[in-house]
């Protein structure tokens, strides 16, 4: 009996935690949502969406945002800037780009983050340039380490993943849209 209680009690934490996840996600995506707008060419979303499916079931959204690099949220949400769409040399490069992104999900470094977010307040601290936030060394090495982890199976998924040959015409729909 106290083992059937134990797993009931550890299956609940597990569930709660996954609802938090959920309300989490969705707050950020609202929030990028209302500083970025979501692109609104949906050939060009279904076809994220395609590209990026085919590595894992992730749901993805092309949006307006100023950075190059896709924003990985909690529950399998990726916000892919067009800039990444339009800097790719080629399809498989952006199937890369998508492919990190989808390492991240799957390795759940998000989720190791959250947990062990503690050790931002470590004493080296130094600003992160690009986040304009405090954080420790430590903490860069640990993220180093995630950056490595999620390129090696960026790479080995995206060279699996299906690769319709859309990307020009999906570049030329986005630079009209833009104009």
């Amino acid at each position: 009996m106290p083992t059937i209680l134990c797993l009931f009690v550890l299956f609940a934490v597990a569930s709660f935690a996954g609802e938090k996840e959920l309300v989490l996600a969705e707050r950020m995506r609202e929030e990028y949502r209302r500083e970025e707008k979501p692109i609104d060419l949906p050939e060009v979303q279904a076809y994220v969406q395609q590209l990026g499916g085919s590595m894992g079931e992730v749901r993805f959204e092309l949006v307006y945002l100023k950075a190059e690099d896709p924003i990985v949220l909690p529950t399998k949400w990726v916000l892919v800037p067009v800039r990444a769409l339009l800097v790719a040399k080629d399809e498989a490069e952006f199937a890369r780009v998508l492919g990190h992104a989808v390492g991240h999900i799957v390795l759940r470094h998000g989720h190791q983050t959250l947990r062990g977010g503690s050790t931002m307040f470590w004493p080296n601290v130094h600003p992160d340039p690009l986040r304009k936030v405090p954080t420790s060394i430590a903490f860069r090495k640990w993220q180093e380490r995630f950056e490595e982890e999620a390129e090696k199976y960026g790479a080995d998924v995206a060279s699996r993943a299906v690769l319709p040959g859309k990307l020009e015409e999906m570049k030329a729909a986005v630079r009209a849209a833009l104009r």
